[in-house]
């Protein structure tokens, strides 16, 4: 969350760059990721070496809970 939020202040300071469109590109990849690994799931096996850990919402809501 702390890039799309660094690259929205980049953005939005470069309105007439070159850059623009990467930032704002980042910034969309970046929340993307973010709302996909907040998801509390533990990963199928069909996910290759992912396969039975924890996402970081599932982990983030264990410790909200107490429960480790």
């Amino acid at each position: 969350m702390f890039l799309v939020i660094a690259f929205g202040f980049l953005t939005f300071s470069s309105v007439h760059s070159q850059l623009h469109p990467l930032f704002w590109w980042t910034i969309i990849f970046n929340f993307l990721q973010f709302v996909v690994t907040i998801i509390p799931v533990t990963y199928p096996r069909w996910m290759g070496g992912y396969s039975g850990y924890k996402s970081n919402g599932l982990q983030l809501l264990r410790i909200l809970r107490g429960q480790n």
